[in-house]
């Protein structure tokens, strides 16, 4: 995902570099921050997506009409 995907890790590390750019430290740091938290939940997120990949295939194709 890149700059151009708004909420991205990436956009948001470009919103930053503008801030500062700008001359707005306050904000660029707050920016910086918010992709570093979201940065750390990356790898829960792909968790929860293989656990949910994992119940479609085990739980839900197994239930009648699965699939229709």
């Amino acid at each position: 995902i890149g700059a151009d995907t708004k909420g991205s890790v990436a956009w948001l590390r470009a919103k930053a570099a503008a801030a500062a750019t700008a001359g707005h430290p306050e904000q660029a740091k707050r920016l910086n921050e918010r992709a570093d938290r979201r940065q750390d939940r990356l790898p829960q997120i792909a968790n929860a997506l293989t656990r949910l990949k994992n119940a479609d295939t085990t739980v839900c194709s197994a239930l009648p009409g699965a699939g229709a």
